[in-house]
């Protein structure tokens, strides 16, 4: 949106108006509409290095935040952070909503690496979690590619439930081992969603490998509440039905 970065202060001005309005009314229908179905989240958007990025372009937005002056950088994110606090109080004083959910298009590991993440995103979202825990609703953080770094930051944030723990290639939590070193370091605080893989598995494989990756997962969360057994990050159009309930049925099973 911002075609040169003379133009960003502008973009980020009309993006976080304080007369910016939103239908709570409409919302709340769709919530009621859903019912038990599902758990139906309010998407609160992204973390502020995305924030930034997907008004600039990433590659814009990795230079800029190399050569911007980072007061400038800590007064956009607080003005950014303030904004979300104000809307998780008006979603949970006017909405059933019970949780809140995070994005994330270039704010992760494999992209912006650890480092760059823990300095612009993780006081942002510990701010968020705290807010929304203040409101007594919960926090569910969409963090792809890579993550096995930052599990034990996922605790220290106070994030209620993190997705989706990919497998390689384009994650790093490799078999039992991998997902028992997440346990560890979430430490039963925060609850672990995914890991099934979404294309080698879900789509390229069959039944049996789809049980498979499902067993490793209970296994190295045997008699741990907080896990949600799911995709590796989402459900593509040309997953197979019969896989997709595989995993269900499996899932079903190991709980028992």
């Amino acid at each position: 949106m911002a075609e040169d970065l003379s133009d960003l202060s502008y973009v980020i001005d009309m993006m976080i108006d304080e007369k910016n309005t939103v239908d709570f009314k409409l919302a709340s229908e769709e919530h009621t509409n859903v019912g038990e179905s599902y758990l139906l989240e309010w998407w609160l958007g992204v973390p502020f290095f995305d924030f930034i990025a997907e008004l600039t372009g990433f590659e814009q937005a990795v230079i800029y935040f190399m050569e911007e002056d980072e007061d400038v950088l800590k007064k956009y994110r607080d003005r950014y952070t303030q904004y979300q606090k104000n809307l998780i109080r008006q979603v949970s004083q006017n909405t059933p909503f019970e949780s809140f959910n995070i994005g994330c298009s270039y704010s992760c590991n494999s992209l912006i690496g650890p480092n760059m993440w823990r300095k612009w995103d993780k006081p942002y979202l510990k701010e968020i979690a705290d807010e929304v825990h203040k409101c007594n609703k919960l926090l569910h953080i969409h963090f792809h590619g890579r993550s096995i770094e930052t599990a034990e930051d996922f605790k220290e944030i106070g994030i209620d439930c993190v997705c989706p723990f990919e497998r390689p290639p384009g994650g790093d939590i490799v078999g039992l081992e991998g997902l028992k070193y997440v346990r560890e370091k979430l430490g039963g605080k925060v609850t672990m969603n995914g890991n099934v893989h979404t294309v080698e598995t879900l789509i390229r494989g069959n039944v049996q490998d789809v049980k498979r990756e499902v067993r490793e997962i209970k296994e190295a969360f045997d008699g741990e509440p907080r896990l949600i057994i799911g995709t590796g990050d989402q459900v593509g159009v040309e997953t197979p039905e019969e896989n997709i309930l595989a995993m269900i049925d499996e899932a079903k099973l190991c709980n028992e």
